[in-house]
């Protein structure tokens, strides 16, 4: 009986080990249909969490790939994404996420024969944002909710995917920083310059006004309208007085 026992055993072992084992993506959910076809990795009560490569539909040099953490089946952490288009266009996504979208830092591609975009930079819920250099090449252009980006390098402050400060000739977000606060500066002071300047001729052409009468000021101004002088060279005020 004991042998019959040992026999049964081993047979079973044997049909167990010959079964073609299941992909860990049936028992272990990857949330984002786009690879959610098989999954490698670390679970946590049926969902991908941990480090895993979650992969799509497709032959491997095409299908789409996610490589890194994940967290209750979500892209969380550290990954890169990849996938190619089927008229040759690569993209690839490698940085922060955030409950399976792009946020923090991160290096974005979208190429197509060398043509296309790159940016790295500061993400927000898959957009733009914070500080982040974009470079647009070949023949694309880059649209925007409030227009289009043409070919070149644009370096600046970006908001839900808009370029809202670009800054120029920096090698570095801080200096590009410091460079924008120092220009916000001189140009607040060149307007309080300028408006103390025009309050000053404004005083003095009011106590111009002072010493005439409506009606002298009614035959000045239709003797201007005839042309020959200047509108305060009439009023007896010069503008270089």
């Amino acid at each position: 009986m004991q042998r019959t026992n040992c026999l049964v055993l081993v047979l079973l072992s044997t049909i167990v080990l010959s079964l073609p084992s299941r992909s860990l993506a049936d028992t272990c959910k990857v949330l984002d249909s786009d690879i959610a076809f098989s999954y490698e990795g670390e679970c946590l009560n049926g969902f991908a969490h941990g480090k895993g490569i979650a992969k799509g539909n497709g032959s491997d040099s095409n299908a789409p790939k996610y490589e890194g953490m994940f967290k209750n089946g979500m892209k969380h952490g550290a990954g890169t994404y990849f996938r190619r288009e089927f008229d040759g266009t690569t993209v690839r996504y490698q940085g922060e996420w955030v409950d399976d979208q792009k946020s923090g830092f991160g290096e974005y591609s979208s190429l197509q024969w060398g043509n296309g975009i790159i940016y790295n930079g500061g993400y927000q819920k898959n957009n733009f944002h914070g500080f982040g250099i974009l470079q647009v090449r070949g023949m694309r252009l880059w649209s925007q909710p409030n227009g289009y980006l043409a070919k070149g390098e644009y370096i600046g402050l970006w908001d839900n995917d808009v370029l809202m400060r670009r800054f120029y000739n920096c090698s570095s977000a801080q200096e590009c920083i410091d460079k924008e606060n120092r220009e916000s500066i001189q140009k607040a002071e060149a307007a309080a310059r300028q408006a103390a300047a025009e309050k000053k001729a404004a005083d003095k052409f009011r106590s111009v006004l002072k010493s005439k009468s409506p009606k002298t000021m009614y035959l000045e101004a239709g003797k201007y309208e005839r042309g020959g002088e200047t509108g305060n060279e009439v009023a007896g005020f010069s503008e270089t007085a």
